[in-house]
C-alpha cells in the first residue's frame, strides 16, 4: 500500500496518494505513542517524509511541516529533506502574510541550494508583497523592489527558460518605472508562451501607456480584452488611452463597461462617471473638445 501511495504521488495524483499513505501511517503508529518501540522505524520515517511531500504539493503547509518535524524526530533529515522543510516554513509564513519570516526562511534555502531557482523566486515574491502591503518610505520600497529584481535575475540564471519568472521580472520593472526593460521582458514572454494570455498583453499595454505610446497600448489592451472580456484593468486603461488620443467613442464604451463589471466600487464609479461626462460632452460638441 505504501509503495502504491508513493507511485500515485509521483504521478501527481496527490489526493489518492495521501489517502493511501495516511492509512499506512495509522497502521504503523505505535500503540504506546513511543518511537522507541520495536516498530520498523525506517519505514515509519519514510511514511512521514512522503506524506509531508504530498501535503507540500497540495499546499497544505501546516500539515506538511508537522510531518517533516515528526520525521526528523525519528531520524535526522538529510539535506534534501531539510531543505524541503525550511522551504515549507517559508511558504507557510508567506501564506500567513508573515513576509519577514518568509524572507528569512527563503534566504536559508538559497544558502542550502544556491543553484536552485525556487528560493530566489519565492524570496522575490515575499519582498514584493512586503513592499506592496507594508507602510514603508518610497526610498525603502524602491530598494526592496530592486532587491526583488536581483533575486529574479538569479532565479533566471538558474532557470533561463522560465517565462513565468521573466513575466514577474517584467512586473517588477514596471513597478520600478523601468518601462523599456519591462516591455523587453514582456515581449519575450508573449513570443515564447504556448498560449496567449490576457495578463501578458495587459502588462505590456500598461507599459506603453506610461510611455505615452497610446496607440500601441490600445492595441495590446484590446487583445487582452478579447482574451478576457471581464478584465477590468484593461477597460480602465484602454478607456484612458482612448480619451487621451481623442477617441471618445471607444473611451465612452470602455467606461460604461467598467460600471457593468464593477458596479459596487465607489471609487471606480466616481472615476468612470467623470470620464463618461467628459466623453459625452466631447461627443456632443466635437469642435470644442
Amino acid at each position: 500500500m505504501f509503495t502504491e501511495g508513493v507511485i500515485f504521488l509521483m504521478k501527481r495524483k496527490t489526493k489518492t496518494a495521501l489517502k493511501l499513505i495516511c492509512q499506512v501511517a495509522d497502521r504503523l503508529k505505535p500503540s504506546d505513542d513511543s518511537l522507541t518501540v520495536a516498530s520498523p522505524d525506517y519505514i515509519y520515517n519514510l511514511v512521514f517524509l512522503y506524506r509531508a511531500y504530498g501535503y507540500f504539493v497540495g499546499e497544505e503547509y501546516e500539515s506538511s511541516l508537522k510531518d517533516y518535524i515528526k520525521a526528523n524526530t525519528i531520524k535526522k533529515l538529510n539535506q534534501s529533506s531539510l531543505y524541503n522543510m525550511v522551504l515549507c516554513q517559508g511558504l507557510k509564513s508567506l501564506s500567513n502574510n508573515e513576509y519577514e519570516n518568509a524572507i528569512s526562511f527563503f534566504t536559508k534555502c538559497s544558502q542550502k541550494l544556491p543553484a536552485n531557482r525556487d528560493p530566489y523566486l519565492l524570496r522575490a515574491i515575499a519582498i514584493v508583497r512586503y513592499a506592496s502591503h507594508k507602510p514603508i518610505k518610497p526610498k525603502t520600497k524602491t530598494k526592496m523592489l530592486k532587491d526583488a529584481k536581483r533575486d529574479l535575475n538569479k532565479a533566471l540564471s538558474n532557470s533561463a527558460k522560465d517565462y513565468n519568472v521573466l513575466y514577474l521580472r517584467g512586473l517588477v520593472n514596471f513597478a520600478l518605472h523601468f518601462f523599456y526593460d519591462a516591455i523587453s521582458d514582456l515581449e519575450t514572454v508573449i513570443e515564447k508562451s504556448e498560449e496567449a494570455s490576457a495578463k501578458h498583453y495587459l502588462a505590456r499595454g500598461r507599459c506603453y501607456a506610461c510611455l505615452s505610446m497610446f496607440k500601441e497600448a490600445i492595441t495590446d489592451l484590446s487583445i487582452a480584452i478579447n482574451l478576457n472580456k471581464d478584465l477590468l484593468d484593461a477597460y480602465l486603461n484602454r478607456g484612458k488611452c482612448a480619451y487621451l488620443i481623442g477617441d471618445t467613442g471607444l473611451a465612452f464604451m470602455d467606461f460604461q463597461k467598467l460600471i457593468v463589471i464593477e458596479p459596487v466600487s465607489e471609487s471606480l464609479q466616481v472615476l468612470t462617471n467623470f470620464f463618461i461626462r467628459k466623453t459625452q460632452w466631447c461627443i456632443s460638441t466635437p469642435a470644442t473638445c
